[in-house]
């Protein structure tokens, strides 16, 4: 059996790359030695039947190979770096005679089953008894245990309570539940972009971004500022803009100020050039503007609650049935 490029030309790597497996390189090479010199014409792959074997020992586990064929690291173990597999001599006679060690995936307790039993069969035999999926889920608790107390520990940190109280307990919910914990995974995330805020506030946001409010969306909203209202028709940007829609639709400066204090969120858009901000009564935009010593943002627009569109009137019911 032939593996992939990258497995055939594993071994030629520096030895400061490949340290961890030239021992099994050469106890393998040696293995071959030795079956030639005992005329074996066959032997056979043989891979732990535990949680830590990956899929590509376990598929090969129980593959018979003519000693013509014996390649290591291609048609022989190691397969990868920090390969376990090992060879044993084939003789068709011998079939069904003996037998080998496997260990329970939840108990780690060894057990002995025929010799014959492949790792595909144990693995079978230990999904019926524990779950679908069991074998897998194990072993990536084994393979990522490192990082995973990392994230552990820096979920833990951020998002306190709301993580599972143990190592083990994390893990689980990781491997298990994955919709709750791609939720927790956004919530971390969020929790990083928006220090205070709440856990509501997160269930809010997820709330308001799935009605289709576009741009990047802060529950509890961005602190609140001055809106600068100017009517210098000579900007590029036309700060006059606003006077015309505060005159058409009967706003004044301080409702265009209000909108903004008592904003129940905010939105960031066109890479954080403009900022949104969402009240019960009305929402003002203001966007940046180099125009003007010491002033850093204007009012560029604003509405009223009367002129709501779908979309915002959703929002902003979201918001407050979150009890914002």
């Amino acid at each position: 059996m032939i593996l992939t490029p990258r497995n055939r030309t594993y071994f030629r790597k520096p030895f400061p790359r490949a340290r961890g497996d030239y021992p099994a390189f050469f106890a393998q090479q040696s293995q071959k030695d030795c079956f030639e010199e005992l005329d074996v014409e066959k032997c056979k792959v043989v891979a732990a039947l535990d949680k830590h074997t990956c899929p590509i020992c376990g598929k090969l586990d129980g593959t018979i190979i003519k000693m013509s064929d014996y390649e290591v690291g291609s048609t022989a173990p190691p397969f990868h770096p920090w390969c376990r597999c090992t060879t044993a001599p084939y003789f068709e006679d011998m079939e069904g005679i003996g037998e080998r060690y496997a260990r329970d995936v939840e108990t780690g307790e060894s057990f002995t089953v025929p010799k014959d039993m492949t790792y595909e069969q144990w693995k079978a035999i230990q999904d019926k008894k524990y779950g679908a999926g069991k074998v897998d889920t194990e072993r990536k608790k084994v393979y990522n245990e490192v990082a995973d107390k990392k994230q552990f520990e820096a979920y833990k940190k951020r998002l306190s309570d709301e993580v599972p109280k143990t190592f083990k307990d994390f893990q689980e919910f990781k491997y298990t539940n994955p919709e709750a914990y791609k939720d927790l995974t956004e919530h971390y995330r969020y929790k990083g972009r928006v220090p205070e805020a709440t856990k509501e506030d997160f269930e809010t946001y997820k709330a308001i971004k799935a009605i289709g409010i576009r741009g990047s969306i802060r529950v509890p909203a961005l602190p609140s500022q001055h809106a600068y209202i100017l009517e210098d028709k000579s900007s590029k940007r036309d700060p006059a803009h606003i006077m015309h829609r505060m005159f058409e639709r009967n706003i004044s400066a301080d409702n265009v100020q209000n909108y903004i204090d008592n904003a129940l969120f905010s939105v960031k858009q066109y890479k954080g050039t403009r900022r949104v901000f969402y009240s019960k009564e009305g929402v003002t935009v203001l966007t940046y503007t180099q125009d003007y010593d010491g002033i850093d943002w204007i009012a560029k627009t604003t509405w009223s609650k009367y002129d709501f569109e779908e979309t915002v009137e959703k929002a902003i019911q979201e918001a407050i049935k979150h009890g914002k």
